[in-house]
């Protein structure tokens, strides 16, 4: 494997807040979110909601010659299945929609972006890959204080992205895509795997599981795993979660030389990050040849050494290297994730089209 990038590691040296500065969150949480997670994969039908059809309120923002923006909101579906874990802030979901002025508004492709860490409100997205695919190619897209909302966020993307592809279909728009960058691309392949239509996917700068990323990449850098190690010990202990992650897991951490600090926050954040974002753990999605995946060889954000290969999981996808690392990727290739963008949702429209509001094979 190619040598970490330089960058990557300069740029997180650079002091930040620390991520799931609280801890883990509530035990009792995470167990539902543990259950829920493993129902949730099965795409029932019932499990995620495929005929509720929240209201969703949109308006338009900014017009000019070349595009139109709107903004909209709804309630996330996840108030209607887990409400005691969706905090107010978060029960609506907003998003933003950026539709090239030449093109019919219920026709043209959509690309839904997910946000990446730390990419609060729409401004990166919009100029860095809405508004360039708009103009060019007439495409238009729409603090973790515990290592739960992590996953409550997940869960809450899943379902959002959901009611907005069936509402866009609705619409009479296709193709549609799913991307994202870093945590935003791995959203977006979690997001595909759930949903019960094909569409394409463009993750950018993510692999096939965050336990890398937290574990073993320049990211573990922000968590404050003393914190972690000392709730594993007091608040964790007694609870269901180590049935339920591994019958091994808390026998095996006692086994291991006290020494090595922090073994047991660790090897917990390493399982309960499998458990919630391993693609292996998911369905594929239904139409994986749709999925065009672009990393970087030098990524020290997301470590692809010792993790499961894309292609293991998701055989018909296509895989695109950029030759420099996460950070690098994010600065200077923009111009190849929007390419990807393209060419997945060219793949899309060549093999299925919307017949009375169903995507069926052409």
């Amino acid at each position: 494997m190619a040598s970490a990038s330089f960058l990557d590691y300069i740029y997180r040296s650079v002091p930040i807040h620390k991520m799931f500065a609280d801890g883990w969150g509530n035990p009792t949480d995470l167990i539902k979110l543990i259950k829920f997670r493993r129902e949730m994969v099965k795409r029932d039908p019932v499990v995620l909601l495929n005929d509720h059809c929240p209201f969703i309120k949109e308006a338009k923002i900014i017009e000019n010659n070349s595009f139109v923006i709107y903004s909209g909101e709804f309630e996330t579906p996840v108030v209607k299945l887990l409400p005691e874990l969706v905090p107010l802030p978060v029960r609506y979901a907003q998003f933003e929609m950026i539709l090239p002025k030449k093109r019919q508004a219920n026709s043209c492709p959509l690309c839904i972006h997910m946000a990446g860490t730390g990419d609060h409100g729409f401004w990166r997205r919009r100029k860095l890959l809405a508004l360039p695919l708009a103009q060019q190619m007439g495409i238009g897209r729409s603090c973790l204080r515990y290592v739960t909302d992590l996953f409550v966020m997940g869960v809450c993307l899943i379902f959002e992205s959901a009611v907005l592809l069936n509402w866009l279909i609705k619409r009479g728009n296709w193709p549609l895509g799913l991307t994202g960058i870093s945590l935003g691309g791995h959203m977006a392949s979690l997001a595909a795997a759930c949903y019960s239509k094909p569409v394409a996917i463009v993750p950018c700068l993510s692999w096939t599981t965050a336990s890398a990323v937290f574990t073993q990449g320049v990211m573990a850098r922000a968590i404050p795993w003393n914190t972690l190690e000392k709730q594993c010990t007091d608040e964790l202990h007694s609870s269901e979660i180590y049935g339920l992650l591994s019958s091994q897991y808390w026998n095996d951490s006692e086994k291991i030389n006290s020494a090595k600090n922090n073994f047991r926050a660790q090897k917990l954040m390493h399982v309960v990050m499998d458990e919630f974002t391993h693609l292996g753990k998911f369905s594929s999605p239904i139409d994986p040849s749709l999925a065009i995946v672009v990393a970087a060889l030098n990524d020290a954000y997301v470590p692809r050494s010792g993790v499961a290969n894309l292609n293991s999981i998701w055989p018909e996808a296509e895989i695109r290297y950029v030759n420099t690392g996460h950070i690098g990727g994010y600065l200077f290739r923009q111009s190849e994730f929007r390419l990807a963008i393209c060419d997945a949702l060219q793949r899309a429209a060549a093999k299925y089209e919307v017949v009375s509001g169903n995507v069926v094979k052409r």
